[in-house]
């Protein structure tokens, strides 16, 4: 007697995807691979070199803003190259919104104000001009490329500027309760007052010190949904 006959499966059914759905095929190229081990290695490096080494409080690196993008950015990195090999790192890299958001905000501020006078955010002559431009232009260069070209844009806009509004009012908080506090310097360039990371912040008066940071938050929350409505659209556009 015959046996019931089976219905042959498709033998792809049964083949597990090699990425997650939505993740960019260019991701999976030697060229990424390449690009994200260049990435890590500078950014590893530079922040050895400005961050690790010195001490870990208010006194050292941890007070400018250029730096706590560093460290956002060499996470993003580590985390961007660990999802080569780590299958659940690949599905999304959570630190890219507010690396990018970060990264912008350190360009806008620091060149901008460098353009109106280079003593407004350099109080001590400022960094050789590879690591002005690696640290004010160069990291956010790569992280750009990072979301954009090897990752999907976030769905869920609202989950994505949460923790970005949480780093700008964090960096707030720490400075003006902490930084300003156990530092004597740089100093104001027109007023008396020390303490605070950046010299034109020492220049302004308490009430606008206020008013600038609630602008900030503001503007990088801002600055944030812009980005992120244009990694939706370059998502969009890169579809086949």
């Amino acid at each position: 007697m015959r046996g019931p006959m089976h219905t042959a499966q498709p033998i792809e059914s049964h083949i597990p995807a090699t990425q997650p759905e939505s993740y960019p095929e260019a991701a999976s190229s030697m060229a990424a691979l390449c690009f994200r081990v260049v990435a890590l290695a500078l950014a590893a490096g530079f922040w050895c070199y400005y961050v690790g080494r010195k001490p870990f409080d208010a006194t050292a690196g941890w007070r400018y803003l250029t730096n706590w993008g560093l460290s956002l950015n060499m996470l993003a990195a580590l985390w961007a190259l660990a999802g080569t090999w780590i299958r659940p790192l690949s599905r999304a890299n959570p630190l890219l919104p507010a690396a990018l958001t970060l990264s912008s905000s350190v360009v806008i501020l620091y060149w901008g104000l460098y353009l109106i006078s280079p003593s407004l955010v350099n109080a001590n002559g400022g960094l050789p001009w590879y690591s002005e431009f690696y640290m004010h232009l160069g990291t956010t260069l790569f992280v750009y490329t990072e979301a954009w070209w090897l990752n999907a844009a976030p769905k869920r806009r609202t989950i994505a500027l949460a923790p970005v509004a949480l780093l700008g009012a964090g960096y707030i908080l720490w400075v003006e309760l902490v930084v300003s506090v156990v530092n004597d310097s740089p100093c104001g360039l027109h007023q008396p007052v020390c303490g605070y990371p950046y010299p034109f912040l020492n220049d302004f008066g308490a009430s606008t010190r206020y008013l600038f940071f609630g602008l900030a938050v503001l503007g990088f929350v801002s600055l944030s949904t812009v980005i992120l409505t244009l990694w939706q659209r370059i998502a969009r556009t890169a579809e086949p």
